[in-house]
C-alpha cells in the first residue's frame, strides 16, 4: 500500500500531466508544454522513489532521479530518453529557447503516462 506522500506526489504529477496535454497547442510555446512535463516525470520519479524506501532529493535534475533508481536496483532504461526534459526544468523557462527544435508532443505524452502508469503498478 502507497504512504500518503507517494499518493501525494501521484496525484499532483497526474494534474501535471494533464496541463501539459491541456497546453498542446500551436500558440502555446513548447517550453510551457515541456515544463509540465518535466514536472510530471519529476513527481513521478520521486513517487517511484518513495516507494523505494529511499528519500528523494530536492532536485529537478531527471537525470539525477533516475540514477538514484538505478542505484537502488530498478530497470529504467526504458524511460532514461525523458532525461531530456530536464532543461525544461529551469534553463528553458529562463532562457530564450529560440531554436529548440520542435518534438512530437502526443509521443512524448504517452511516453510519461506509461512511466506513470509503471510507478503506479510498482504500489503507487
Amino acid at each position: 500500500m502507497a504512504s500518503p506522500e507517494v499518493d501525494n506526489y501521484l496525484r499532483i504529477a497526474t494534474r501535471d500531466w494533464i496541463a501539459a496535454e491541456v497546453l498542446i497547442h500551436p500558440k502555446v510555446a513548447q517550453e510551457n508544454w515541456g515544463f509540465q512535463l518535466q514536472q510530471a516525470i519529476e513527481k513521478t520519479l520521486k513517487a517511484w522513489l518513495l516507494l523505494k524506501n529511499e528519500q528523494p532529493p530536492l532536485t529537478h535534475n531527471l537525470t539525477v532521479l533516475f540514477q538514484l533508481l538505478a542505484d537502488l536496483g530498478e530497470n529504467v532504461d526504458r524511460y532514461l530518453p525523458l532525461e531530456i526534459f530536464s532543461a525544461y526544468a529551469v534553463q528553458f523557462r529562463y532562457d530564450d529557447a529560440g531554436d529548440l527544435p520542435p518534438l512530437d508532443q502526443s509521443h512524448w505524452q504517452q511516453e510519461v503516462h506509461q512511466l506513470m502508469a509503471h510507478v503506479k503498478s510498482q504500489g503507487g
